[in-house]
């Protein structure tokens, strides 16, 4: 759907996701969808966006953001808030 809303990555677009799979993930797709829709992943510079919820430590950087890429450069940054009410995932 995503194709189709942003017209093949035609239409800048900013999606949030929570994508149970690290960024790199993104690299084994049979569909290279980050060069179809033209788009970069942004993620803060983290290890953990969603912590293990059975213990204080570890967790998955698994929730990030594709970005057209003709708007990557209007980004200044992307940084974690971890005062959600969203537990295990931080915003």
């Amino acid at each position: 759907q995503v194709d189709n809303l942003t017209r093949g990555g035609r239409v800048p677009f900013i999606w949030a996701i929570d994508a149970n799979v690290p960024p790199s993930a993104w690299d084994d797709e049979v569909v290279d969808w980050r060069a179809r829709l033209n788009a970069d992943i942004i993620h803060p510079d983290v290890k953990v966006t969603c912590r293990n919820p059975h213990s204080q430590e570890g967790g998955t950087l698994i929730d990030y953001y594709l970005v057209s890429r003709s708007i990557v450069p209007l980004i200044e940054g992307c940084s974690l808030e971890t005062d959600v009410p969203w537990y295990p995932h931080s915003s």
